[in-house]
C-alpha cells in the first residue's frame, strides 16, 4: 500500500455526508450549502429528504429542487449521491406506494411452507456436483 496514498488520498475518497433536508430548500440554500461543501474539502452528498422539508416526494417542487443540487455539484465538480428514498421505513416511496398501490391485508391465511431437512438437501454444496 502506497503510504502517501492513504496520508493524502485522491478527492474521490474524500467524505460524503447525507445533507438532510429539514426545511424547504430553496435555489440560495441549495447552492450556499454546496459551495460549503466544497470550500471544507467534501467530495460530495446525499440528499436525504423528509416531510419537514416541506416537498412532496417526486413532484415537481421535489425534482427541481434535486435538479438545482445536481448542476451545483456538477458545476463544482461534486459528486451526488441519489438517495431514492423519503425517510424511513425503507421502500414506502414517500407514501406513494402505500396510497396508490397496495391494498391492505389482513388476516392472511397463506402461511409460509416449511421444508425439512431432506428438502434442504438440494440448496447445499456437494463435492463433485
Amino acid at each position: 500500500m502506497d503510504y502517501q496514498k492513504f496520508v493524502s488520498p485522491e478527492r474521490e475518497f474524500y467524505p460524503r455526508p447525507l445533507w438532510f433536508w429539514n426545511t424547504i430548500p430553496t435555489q440560495s440554500n441549495i447552492r450556499a450549502v454546496i459551495d460549503s461543501a466544497e470550500e471544507t474539502g467534501y467530495a460530495g452528498f446525499g440528499i436525504l429528504p423528509y416531510d419537514a422539508c416541506g416537498l412532496t416526494y417526486m413532484e415537481e417542487d421535489y425534482l427541481n429542487a434535486y435538479r438545482c443540487a445536481l448542476e451545483g455539484a456538477k458545476e463544482r465538480g461534486l459528486k451526488l449521491c441519489l438517495y431514492d428514498e423519503w425517510w424511513f421505513p425503507s421502500g414506502s416511496a414517500g407514501g406513494r406506494l402505500k396510497r396508490f398501490h397496495l391494498k391492505p391485508v389482513q388476516n392472511s391465511s397463506i402461511k409460509p411452507k416449511s421444508r425439512s431437512q431432506k428438502d434442504r438437501s438440494d440448496c447445499q454444496y456437494r463435492k463433485g456436483t
